[in-house]
This record gives structure tokens, C-alpha cells and sequence, in this order.
């Protein structure tokens, strides 16, 4: 699906103090801390806590560091997600891979390569799963035919509907990400 509207401008001196990721069930506490030259991002994972460390907190600079971070994360937690669930239904998938895409929730190539955003973290749980599966069903049909929405309605009844709230949750991502 593709991104409707423009973003609304940010304050210059806005600066995020959590991030919650519906898709995983997560919400990161953002501590900003006095520190070197170059940013870094500090995880406990156990408290769900970053702390970005620099001399200054320049907003864009802060916002590319939580992107990364927020790419690594969804390597680390949907691209297991994607396998598993591959595996679980019986599709043949071959790389996934996390990218920041300005437009599409994910897709797939013939060679069953998946690209997922790593937006994908603030949808629903429920969401993410309709994407994954969106994504899955195009290895077997690299089209939107009726033989394509036939088969994703028999992993996802809900599809249409599933389908329709996706291009509401652009809303949900985060102006910055």
C-alpha cells in the first residue's frame, strides 16, 4: 500500500522519551545521557530501556540513531517471525531483510526474498501477522489475482478487512521514523 498525506512538521526541539512497538508488544524508556562525540544507543533489554549517549542531542542525528535501532530490532524479533511462520504453513521463503521503505508495508521477489519495513513495529500484532502472510502468499503467486486473495483468505479470513486498516496505520508510525 502506498503512504497517503504529508507528515506533520515536528517541533525543533521534540525530542521522543519512549517508543512503543504494538507489533512485538514492547515499550522502550529513551534516557538522553552526556557523552562522546558520536551518538550511541545503550539497550536493556530487560528494562526495556535505551539511553542514546552524546554531547548533543541534535534532533536529526537522534532520529537516524532510533532508526537504526529500530531496523536492528526488527531484525532481530520479525525476521524470525517471518521464518517461523514460513515454516509453520509450509511456504518456501529465502532471505527476509528489514528495510525503512517510504511506501510499502513489504514485498516480495521471485526468488522469494521478503522486505519487510520496519515500520511494520507499530502496527497490531494482528497486522503484522496480515502482512507476513500478504508477503508469504505472493511465493506462490506473484500477483493480486483472485487465486492470490483466495489463498490468503484461507490463512487469513479477516484479510479484506486486515487489508483496509493497513492503509489507516501509516497514521501510527511515528512522524520522525
Amino acid at each position: 500500500d502506498r503512504v497517503g498525506g504529508a507528515p506533520v512538521p515536528l517541533a525543533p526541539d521534540y525530542l521522543p522519551e519512549e517508543l512503543e512497538l504494538p507489533a512485538i508488544e514492547e515499550l522502550w524508556q529513551i534516557a538522553y545521557l552526556p557523552g562522546g562525540s558520536r551518538i550511541r544507543v545503550r539497550e536493556n533489554l530487560a528494562g526495556h530501556r535505551l539511553g542514546l549517549e552524546a554531547a548533543v542531542h541534535a534532533q536529526e542525528v537522534v532520529f537516524a540513531r532510533l532508526r537504526h535501532w529500530l531496523r536492528s530490532r526488527a531484525s532481530e524479533v520479525i525476521v524470525p517471525r517471518a521464518h517461523s511462520l514460513a515454516g509453520e504453513l509450509g511456504f518456501e521463503v529465502n532471505r527476509v531483510s528489514i528495510r525503512n521503505q517510504r511506501s510499502r508495508w513489504g514485498s516480495c521477489s521471485s526468488k522469494k526474498n521478503l522486505s519487510l519495513n520496519l515500520k511494520l513495529l507499530f502496527v497490531t500484532p494482528r497486522q503484522l501477522r496480515y502482512v507476513l502472510l500478504h508477503e508469504l502468499c505472493h511465493t506462490v503467486e506473484m500477483n493480486h489475482s483472485a487465486r492470490f486473495w483466495g489463498l490468503l483468505e484461507e490463512f487469513e479470513p479477516e484479510s479484506r478487512a486486515l487489508k483496509r486498516s493497513m492503509r489507516r496505520a501509516w497514521r501510527e508510525v511515528p512522524v520522525w521514523v
